[in-house]
């Protein structure tokens, strides 16, 4: 009896340490780390938060995967309703492309001096966009690129970067120094894209270009 007694005791012991490993490393999986500038801090949160969607901390980083791509381009804060009709446009392709976000680190905003007010920082904004199948997501920082101009923006980063087939993006949109470019110029400025077909109506939102 006495041997029964110290046999179950070592179960039990032996249960409770296996039960805590799993809720430590439940804990260490669910913590959330606020992806900031910090390189290795987003790196960070690459390695031990997202499992399954790929962050990348910058269009060059990215640009290496060699990936072809269907895009969406926006800030996406808060992903609303119409955000997640953009993003709809690049998960719902049946062209075996990696569908990818292009955002930025830190509101553009702040570049201007203008006062932001975040809805929902990067953690969370990851969080969204993984659940709606988003397979890859690049974070940005506005500064390098923000004096593009819209020619070089659609040539350097869509197509040579991005390798982007089909991009997506709200009515609104608008990108390049000092937002020179919007869906209407962006709707002229894809044909210097081999193998693109630009076909965006007025008025629709979200807006779409599909690749042939």
């Amino acid at each position: 009896n006495i041997i029964d007694s110290i046999d179950i005791f070592h179960l039990i012991f032996f249960y409770s340490q296996i039960f805590t490993i799993i809720a430590l490393l439940m804990f260490f999986f669910n913590k959330k780390i606020t992806v900031s500038s910090n390189k290795s801090l987003a790196q960070l949160y690459i390695n031990i938060y997202n499992k399954h969607m790929e962050i990348y901390n910058s269009i060059d980083e990215y640009s290496k995967t060699k990936y072809e791509s269907a895009i969406a381009l926006g800030f996406f804060d808060g992903v609303h309703i119409a955000h997640k009709k953009v993003i709809e446009n690049i998960t719902n392709t049946n062209d075996n492309l990696k569908s990818t976000v292009f955002t930025f680190r830190n509101s553009p905003g702040l570049s201007f001096n203008k006062a932001v007010s975040l809805l929902t920082d990067n953690t969370k904004k990851a969080e969204i966009l993984e659940s709606l199948g988003v397979d890859c997501l690049i974070l940005q920082n506005f500064e390098d690129i923000k004096d593009l101009n819209a020619s070089n923006f659609v040539k350097d980063i869509l197509h040579n970067k991005l390798h982007a087939k089909i991009v997506s993006c709200g009515a609104n949109y608008t990108f390049a120094k000092n937002a020179e470019g919007n869906t209407d110029n962006l709707n002229k400025l894809c044909p210097i894209i081999p193998k693109y077909s630009c076909d965006i109506p007025k008025r629709q939102l979200p807006k779409l270009i599909k690749a042939i």
